[in-house]
This record gives C-alpha cells, structure tokens and sequence, in this order.
C-alpha cells in the first residue's frame, strides 16, 4: 500500500465503504471546571447608588494632569480604584462634594 494511501486510512479518508467502528462517547471528568456543577451563576445587578457616573475621568499625580482616563460610565470610587491600580499615586480631578448637615 502506498503512503498516500496509507494517510488516507489512517485519516478515515480511504474509500472503504464498511461503517467506522463504533466508538463510546467521551465523558467529561467529575471536577473539569469546564463542565457546571449546578445551574449557571446569573449575573449579578450593579450596586444602586446615588453617586453619579462618568465616562471620562482625569488624572493628576503629584498636582500634575497626566491624561484621561476614559471608558465604561464608573462612579468616583470605581475609577479611583481603576487609576489607582496603575499609579498608586493617582487622584482624580472631580471629586464627588461632601453634602452639607
């Protein structure tokens, strides 16, 4: 038997025209973490607040503007905690005002 032809078998390629062996189905192992345990997690609601949201936000470090953060709407803390992830130092112009008693 040629190479080709022997390629073409091992590949279920040949021209056979008997069935293929039956095969089990694969199982997926008990702890794959692909498969789910119980119903899927549902996403969850963000938290309600009454602190507005932005889509753009600048950041100063050591009193100088540096740039713009810009992106998905995110309160004063979100993107506080986003700047602050990059630069430790990072402040943001705009915060939110201390209401009055």
């Amino acid at each position: 038997m040629s190479t080709l032809a022997q390629l073409a078998e091992h590949l279920g390629l040949s021209s056979d025209t008997r069935p293929a062996p039956a095969t089990a189905p694969v199982q997926p192992a008990a702890n794959d973490p692909q498969q789910p345990t119980s119903a899927p997690a549902r996403p969850t609601a963000p938290e309600a607040t009454s602190e507005p949201k932005r889509a753009a936000w600048r950041i100063t470090r050591a009193g100088q503007p540096i740039g713009y953060m810009v992106g998905q709407p995110m309160t004063y803390s979100e993107a506080l905690a986003a700047a602050r992830w990059r630069w430790a130092d990072a402040e943001l112009d705009g915060a939110p005002k201390e209401p009055n008693p």
